[in-house]
């Protein structure tokens, strides 16, 4: 079954999105998509880190 790995939520103030990854030590700052925790992301520039492809899901 295929389910969505992010969700977006528009405010005034600019996007967010609701990742299903989580933080891999012991950077901290890697990610792995997939996991079973929830991040908040509020930039695309850390989404585009994160691995998700350019695209209007994230402007």
């Amino acid at each position: 079954m295929d389910v969505p790995l992010a969700v977006r939520l528009d405010f005034a103030a600019g996007a967010v999105w609701f990742v299903a990854a989580m933080p891999e030590p012991p950077e901290w700052r890697r990610v792995f998509v997939g996991g079973d925790e929830i991040m908040v992301v509020f930039s695309p520039e850390k989404m585009l880190d994160m691995g998700f492809g350019d695209t209007p899901f994230l402007r």
